[in-house]
C-alpha cells in the first residue's frame, strides 16, 4: 500500500491483531475501514481477510473474501494460494491443486506455491507427481528466500499443530478423517524438507573435510 494511505495501513495492522475469534465483531470494522481508505490495495486486504477467517475453521466465508482479492487482482498470486489452501481443508483436494498450480503459474520461481501445488497432487492421489515436482523445485530454490525449505518446514510443522488441536474440536467422524489426510500429507511435505537438509548439511560437513 502507499504512503498516502497511512490510516489504511493503521486499520489494516488493527485487523490482523483481532483475528482471535472473541474480536472478530472488531477486525471486520477494521477491515471495512481499511478497504475505504485504500482502493489499491483492496486485494491485500480481502485476502489478509480471508486468512483471518481460517485461522478460525472458518473456510467457506474466507473463500468469498480470496475470490473477490481474486477478482481485483488476477496476477495476484498469493490469493490464490489461499484460496486453494482455504479448499484443501474443506476437501477439495482437485479443487485446490488446480488453486495451487495457478499460484505456481504467475510466480513460477515461488517456492512456496510448488510446494502446495506438490501438497495438493499428494492429496489427489497423485504422489509420483508431486513428488517429481517437489524435488525438482527444490534444485531451483534460492536459498535466500524468505520461502525456503528450512523456513518452511517451521510452518509447516505448525500448520500440523493447529490441525491436530482442530480434529479434537470437530464433531463428526468425516471431518476427523479428512483433518488427519491433510497432516500425513503435510507430514510428507516436512520429511521431504529434512531429507533436504540433512543432505545440505552433508555436503556443508564433506566441504570441510
Amino acid at each position: 500500500m502507499s504512503d498516502n494511505h497511512t490510516d489504511s495501513d493503521i486499520h489494516f495492522k488493527e485487523a490482523l491483531d483481532l483475528s482471535e475469534p472473541t474480536l472478530y465483531h472488531k477486525a471486520v470494522v477494521k477491515f471495512s475501514k481499511a478497504l475505504q481508505e485504500s482502493p489499491e490495495g483492496h486485494h491485500i486486504i480481502y485476502n489478509d481477510w480471508g486468512n483471518a477467517l481460517s485461522n478460525q475453521f472458518k473456510y467457506k466465508a474466507a473463500l468469498s473474501k480470496y475470490k473477490l482479492s481474486a477478482k481485483i487482482c488476477p496476477n495476484f498470486a498469493f490469493a490464490f494460494n489461499s484460496w486453494g489452501t482455504a479448499l484443501m481443508n474443506l476437501g477439495d483436494f482437485d479443487g485446490a491443486t488446480k488453486k495451487f498450480y495457478k499460484a505456481h503459474e504467475l510466480e513460477p520461481k515461488g517456492f512456496l506455491f510448488i510446494t502446495n501445488w506438490s501438497l495438493g497432487l499428494y492429496l489427489s492421489g497423485d504422489k509420483t507427481k508431486a513428488m517429481e515436482i517437489l524435488s525438482e523445485g527444490i534444485k531451483n530454490i534460492d536459498p535466500l528466500s524468505i520461502w525456503n525449505p528450512i523456513n518452511l518446514k517451521i510452518v509447516f510443522q505448525n500448520q500440523i499443530e493447529i490441525l491436530e488441536v482442530r480434529k479434537e474440536r470437530v464433531c463428526s467422524e468425516e471431518e476427523r478423517e479428512l483433518i488427519q489426510k491433510g497432516i500425513v500429507g503435510i507430514k510428507w511435505i516436512v520429511e521431504v524438507f529434512s531429507e533436504y537438509m540433512r543432505k545440505k548439511i552433508s555436503e556443508m560437513n564433506a566441504g570441510k573435510s
